[in-house]
């Protein structure tokens, strides 16, 4: 269990003059003695920062003045199952539990190994008793045993936990409630984890990591307004941390305010010196947005130099071509995005949208089927395929999809044209009437089109009002 206190993510003082002296010592420098509790900060201090070789090195070195510390051993045993090495972990625990079976970390260590090999009970019952420990505080305990429940991705085991540590003496415990924030965000628990992070905040109001969390979540639930709140407040409480004023653009993105959007992603690429190709895509999107394909393009283009094999960049370049209605030139770009990245769905919508302007029908419906396997549901897709089939003259085929573009999604301009067609071309004279009447009330220019498509229907009494062409 780490003591070492922290203020805004540094050391306190004392802990930090502790930690000088331990660097000289390593360097030769006669620093005299360390006591055990010292020497176990430091070793926790380099574990939490993930910095394994100096978290064993600190252990060596403190066995040296502590050869039988049972605790300094189970944090030897703690770095070796952070290596994944439960074996040695396994054997080394075996003669500490025998030595100090209601050693704390003792017992974290032997929770963490049981949870490796499957037996959460075991693990449970462990922490359990952990808890009851007589002469630690139980909101640390607890925050202990959530750590290593959070380390195997158990969320609402560790939320069990924290809450049992805010209940006893935890409430005004940073770290138990912001782990406690954590886990409601993790299990999806977005009105208790804006409650959580706020409690956070009202233990420490400058806390970059809660204010950008509170963000996240905002963002995540499209309350962008509250979400750009917190990233002001997160930006402001970072210190070289620019992430904050990348979300901020992505707000404004999303908030279709594309002008601020354009000047927040260059306000972030100037403060993090960060001009890779995604931020040239998320400025070249914006340029798109407000139709300034020109200046879309290039941004675009320059992403696709950068590196050549971020498909976004290709697929940009597409979109500006196909804005312009250029498809002969917009096809080898998106076919250079699927070579990158065949996955994408939205790809093989461009390129079936492509090839329907190009007239090749059959290569567009492959397109657009090949697309449906991401998008199973899309209304536009089967639009898309259901007017193809009607230009193909197949017509069963065609209110198949169309039908199922008007279950999915009633708001397309050009669905009950096509319905209207198909009806009438499949004899459901009636129904068809139904559709061109709904047709030309979208847009009167519909009656002329369906003609177009249908003219022996101008002899047929069901359509003789319909036509204004005599």
């Amino acid at each position: 269990m780490a003591n070492y206190e922290l203020s805004n993510n540094q050391p306190n003082p004392r802990f930090q003059q502790v930690l000088q002296r331990y660097e000289k010592a390593l360097k030769g420098e006669s620093c005299g003695f360390f006591d055990e509790e010292d020497l176990e900060d430091i070793v926790d201090y380099f574990a939490d920062r993930q910095q394994i070789s100096k978290a064993e090195e600190a252990v060596n070195f403190g066995l040296k003045f502590h050869p039988f510390s049972v605790s300094l051993k189970a944090r030897l045993a703690r770095l070796l199952i952070m290596q994944k090495r439960q074996a040695a972990a396994a054997s080394l625990l075996h003669s500490l539990v025998q030595l100090e079976p209601e050693n704390v970390d003792v017992m974290l260590c032997q929770a963490d190994l049981y949870l490796y090999d499957g037996r959460s009970d075991d693990a449970k019952r462990v922490f359990k008793k952990m808890v009851l420990h007589p002469t630690e505080r139980v909101d640390e305990l607890c925050l202990s045993a959530a750590y290593i429940y959070c380390d195997h991705k158990m969320f609402a085991e560790a939320k069990s936990f924290l809450a049992y540590g805010y209940a006893h003496g935890g409430h005004k415990n940073f770290d138990l409630c912001f782990q406690l924030a954590v886990c409601n965000e993790q299990l999806g628990l977005t009105d208790e984890a804006i409650r959580t992070y706020n409690l956070v905040l009202d233990l420490e109001p400058y806390c970059n990591d809660a204010w950008f969390n509170l963000g996240q979540i905002y963002f995540s639930i499209a309350q962008y307004d509250k979400a750009l709140e917190a990233y002001d407040y997160a930006a402001l409480t970072g210190k070289d941390d620019y992430q904050a004023y990348l979300q901020k653009a992505h707000c404004f993105f999303q908030k279709e305010s594309y002008q601020k959007a354009l000047e927040a992603y260059t306000d972030y690429a100037n403060r993090a010196n960060d001009f890779s190709a995604p931020i040239h895509i998320f400025i070249g999107e914006c340029y798109e947005q407000m139709e300034n394909l020109d200046e879309a393009f290039r941004y675009f283009e320059n992403a696709s130099l950068i590196d050549p094999e971020n498909p976004d960049g290709w697929a940009g370049m597409c979109i500006c071509m196909m804005d312009r209605n250029r498809y002969s030139e917009a096809l080898p770009l998106i076919q250079k995005a699927i070579r990158i990245s065949e996955e994408v769905g939205s790809y093989w919508v461009y390129i079936g949208d492509i090839y329907e302007n190009l007239n090749e029908l059959q290569l567009a419906l492959n397109a657009y089927f090949h697309a449906q396997i991401y998008f199973p549901d899309s209304a536009e897709i089967n639009a898309s395929i259901g007017e193809i089939y009607v230009y193909l003259a197949n017509f069963e085929a065609a209110l198949t999809y169309l039908m199922k573009a008007k279950a999915g999604e009633t708001t397309i301009d050009e669905l009950p044209l096509l319905l209207a067609v198909c009806l009438y071309k499949l004899g459901q004279s009636d129904q068809a009437s139904d559709q061109l009447t709904l047709a030309i009330l979208k847009k009167q220019e519909n009656a002329n089109s369906f003609f177009e498509l249908c003219p022996e229907a101008k002899e047929d009494p069901h359509f003789i009002n319909f036509d204004h062409s005599n």
